[in-house]
C-alpha cells in the first residue's frame, strides 16, 4: 500500500510542479481543485533528505485538527 500511495503522490507532484512553472496559466494555482490537492499533499507526504518522496504513515501526519482528510468534509 505504502508504494502505491508514493506512486499517487508522485503523479499528484507533477501536477503541481506543472502548475508553479512560470510559463503556466496563473489562473491554475487558482483553482479549488488544485489549493485541494496541495494542501492534501503536504498533509500527506514529504521529501527525504535524500530527495525520495515519502508517504507519512498515522504516526507522522499532522494533528487531524490542522488537516482535512476528504474534500467532502470541507463547508
Amino acid at each position: 500500500m505504502t508504494a502505491r500511495a508514493e506512486e499517487f503522490g508522485q503523479d499528484g507532484q507533477k501536477i503541481l510542479t506543472a502548475d508553479w512553472t512560470a510559463d503556466a496559466p496563473p489562473h491554475l494555482r487558482l483553482l479549488p481543485q488544485v489549493e485541494i490537492l496541495r494542501q492534501v499533499w503536504i498533509h500527506h507526504y514529504y521529501w527525504e533528505t535524500d530527495g525520495l518522496l515519502r508517504w507519512r504513515d498515522g504516526h507522522a501526519l499532522p494533528p487531524a485538527a490542522l488537516r482535512f482528510d476528504s474534500p467532502f468534509l470541507q463547508e
